[in-house]
């Protein structure tokens, strides 16, 4: 990989230190850098259905906006996952992070839904270059003994910028106006930029893995190897659901503190991370699963009758919570499904499907909002998202074929 230093596992590097340990400065700053760029998207997510309701926009409009940004990353990931294995991480990382910065200075002068629609796309494929690109990244300096724990924290941090990225936003336009909001996220850019810079001049850290690559290589790839994608794309549908329609169930039935939403669901993937990840993996991955799916599908219901913020907390908790332990769980399932050289297509993969899931329940489920209620929605959704507890034992038993 260019601008990476390669170590073959002995166990420790020349300074003693462990290659099994993951606070390393490499994997902060991915983490950090993964935050940032969570909050510039989740900013948007939060505040943009109101700017496009004021350019005269409907519900639908709103998850066409949301689809537009899902749609374009989702077109991207294959093209980002070829790009990362062939060119390296380092310049995907790069082309990706001046883009960001290029759309979001761009917003600056948006000022009618078409150029919302054309900027979110922009979004989308920056968003897919620089996500798919950290993730790949993430994989490669840590050790296989801590991947797991790796991706968990990793989605912690993008958690942090679910609920960040909201209250930042709300708390701008609160005192300011949407070019503030704008201007904010461009200083954010800015710094993404140049922290990308700054990781592809030092260089980062790769474990190799042991073993034979060329037998490896050898390995053709399966069907039964992206199995795993059926079980992230209902992931994602219920994610599109939750990010994009939370927001206007708080203006529709007038919760003027809905932005607390994001708060308790992003503090409850951390707790359950921080706290319990280490029963969480000694938990077998179908009564993990399904534990995750039932608490979705409650969240669901009590969203459906909730009409003021209480119970709209209490489902963020039980979203949150089922996030924090079914995510690590398919990320882990797909890295590990495919070959060990092929780690740009694995995280390319996972959010190819993630970006499905997004795109098809932020668009369906407005589509099915302007025709019938959150009531009908919500339980449209628990039902789909139940029947995949069926599927994970048919597709665990084709990961072991």
């Amino acid at each position: 990989m260019a601008g990476s230093r390669n170590i073959c596992l002995p166990e420790k590097d020349e300074s003693g230190i462990p290659l099994n340990r993951l606070w390393t400065a490499d994997y902060t700053r991915f983490l950090i850098l993964n935050f940032l760029i969570g909050c510039t998207n989740f900013i948007q997510v939060a505040t943009l259905p109101e700017y496009i309701l004021g350019l005269g926009g409907s519900k639908a409009s709103v998850g066409v906006s949301m689809g537009f940004f899902s749609f374009s990353a989702l077109a991207t990931r294959p093209v980002a996952g070829i790009l990362l294995d062939r060119i390296g991480r380092m310049k995907v990382l790069i082309m990706g992070s001046f883009l960001l910065f290029l759309s979001l200075l761009l917003f600056l002068t948006a000022n009618s839904l078409e150029q919302v629609y054309l900027l979110r796309a922009v979004n989308g494929v920056a968003f897919s270059l620089v996500s798919t690109a950290i993730i790949t990244l993430i994989v490669d300096i840590t050790h296989e003994s801590r991947l797991k724990a790796g991706i968990g924290y990793y989605a912690v941090f993008g958690t942090l910028a679910s609920a960040v990225g909201p209250a930042l936003g709300m708390g701008i336009l609160q005192f300011g106006t949407y070019t503030h909001l704008f201007l904010g996220n461009i200083i954010m850019g800015s710094i993404i930029v140049f922290m990308g810079m700054y990781i592809v001049l030092k260089g980062a850290v790769v474990i190799r893995e042991s073993g034979d690559r060329g037998t490896e290589e050898a390995k053709p790839l399966r069907a039964g190897m992206f199995a795993p994608v059926i079980l992230i794309v209902f992931l994602g549908f219920s994610l599109g659901l939750i990010l994009t329609y939370v927001p206007v169930l708080g203006i529709e039935r007038n919760l003027t503190n809905i932005s607390l939403f994001f708060s308790f669901y992003a503090l409850s993937i951390v707790s359950v991370r921080v706290f319990g990840s280490n029963f969480l993996d000694r938990l077998k991955p179908f009564r993990l699963y399904a534990t995750a799916v039932v608490f979705q599908c409650s969240a669901f219901m009590i969203l459906a009758y909730s009409h003021s913020i209480f119970p709209v907390l209490a489902s963020a908790v039980l979203y949150g919570s089922a996030f924090a332990m079914v995510q690590p769980l398919l990320n882990f399932m797909q890295i590990k499904a495919l070959p060990s050289h092929r780690k740009g297509l694995a995280g390319a993969v996972y959010f190819l499907a993630l970006d499905t899931g997004f795109a098809s329940g932020s668009m369906g489920f407005g589509l099915l909002l302007e025709r019938t209620s959150f009531l009908h929605v919500f339980t449209a959704c628990s039902v789909i998202v139940f029947s995949s507890i069926f599927l994970f034992t048919l597709i665990t038993s084709k990961l072991e074929d």
